[in-house]
């Protein structure tokens, strides 16, 4: 089982980081408009439904990071192969509000970025508090996560509990970190085994009874045929 666990972790990881060699989330959720996409610059807060800075722990592990106004983080990774002759959207960037400064969309059609007050599809415009979005190996986002990492190994860890892993990294005053310091390839994985192990392998859908370590086990003794597992796993 342990196998087929670690070879699941290892097949979303392919599709979620590794495919695109990325740290960092790209922006990704347009809205077509007037004959062309518009990609929010705001997507940072959070894409396809998701607002990653409202998002919080369970009552039982309640770790998440606290929001942050004034906090200002620029990914470093982006969409460097958008499409032939355009530039695409900047990278994801949070940063503190300042009044009648908006940070616009990237319009497809002119290649440019329009800085108004243009929202993305939760009706977000601003982009304030907004530095939590999917990093690492599993593309991982959210304050919870970061806020774990933090707890369990990160500055909080150490000065709380003497777990001195990396003592010297709050990951919740910059969660950034995980792209961009010199440990980076670690910590990219780190937070995906995190992920993993706290998010996957405890799933259980509320509504169906459909469970992730039921279903892994059903899967390795039927002799690991057919896709349904796999792709169940990656709606997770």
């Amino acid at each position: 089982y342990g196998l087929v666990n670690f070879a699941a972790f290892l097949s979303q990881a392919m599709s979620e980081g590794i495919r695109i060699d990325s740290c960092d989330e790209w922006n990704t959720d347009y809205i077509f408009q007037d004959n062309t996409e518009k990609f929010p610059l705001s997507n940072a807060c959070g894409q396809y439904e998701r607002a990653y800075d409202l998002e919080v722990c369970q009552s039982t592990e309640p770790f998440e990071c606290p929001i942050d106004m004034e906090m200002e983080v620029t990914a470093v990774d982006r969409d460097q192969n958008f499409m032939p002759g355009k530039t695409g959207p900047p990278a994801f960037s949070c940063k503190p509000y300042v009044e009648d400064s908006f940070p616009g969309f990237y319009d497809l059609f002119d290649d440019v970025i329009v800085e108004n007050a243009y929202s993305n599809s939760l009706g977000r415009t601003d982009v304030a508090g907004c530095c939590w979005w999917k990093r690492g190996a599993l593309m991982t986002g959210g304050r919870c996560a970061f806020g774990k990492l933090n707890k369990y190994v990160g500055k909080e860890a150490a000065d709380d509990r003497g777990i001195y892993v990396y003592p010297d990294i709050d990951f919740c005053s910059n969660p950034e970190v995980i792209c961009d310091h010199v440990r980076t390839h670690e910590l990219r994985w780190l937070i995906g085994f995190l992920d993993w192990s706290g998010r996957v392998q405890t799933y259980v859908d509320s509504n169906t009874g459909w469970s992730y370590m039921e279903e892994l086990k059903k899967f390795s003794d039927n002799g690991m045929v057919g896709d349904g597992f796999i792709d169940a796993v990656t709606n997770i």
